[in-house]
Order: structure tokens, then sequence, then C-alpha cells
């Protein structure tokens, strides 16, 4: 099994945000924002400057995540 896969999703999440910005991992705040009747969950990010994202995780056994990829490409 990859090191990554052995993380909790909630640091896989972490460390894939942070790579995104460029930042390291224990630079972000991240905190559970939402949940609903499903298997997503959504997570306030907030980075160092104070802006703030809202990430969306799914596991893709038992979400389909390809509308919404395709909503953000648009």
């Amino acid at each position: 099994m990859p090191e990554a896969d052995a993380l909790p999703r909630h640091q896989r999440l972490r460390h894939w945000a942070a790579a995104r910005h460029g930042l390291a991992p224990q630079a972000l705040d991240l905190r559970l924002a939402a949940g609903d009747a499903s298997f997503r969950r959504y997570f306030r990010l907030t980075l160092p400057d104070g802006d703030t994202r809202i990430l969306m995780d799914a596991p893709p056994v038992q979400e389909d995540s390809t509308p919404f990829v395709a909503i953000a490409r648009r």
C-alpha cells in the first residue's frame, strides 16, 4: 500500500490542499464545515492570508464526483 493511502482521508485532503497552494500542510486550517445525507463531507479551508475555500471530500467508491469536476472546469 502506498504511504499516502495509509493516511486518513482528512490528512490526505490537508496534504492535497497544501500542495495546490504551495504551502506546508501545517500552515492550513482545515475544519469540517458540514456533511449531508451522502458520503460527501465539506471542509472550510483557511489559508495563512485569511482567504477561505470550501472543499468537498467524497470517497470515489461511493460517490461519483465527475459532475462536480465538470462544473468546476467550466
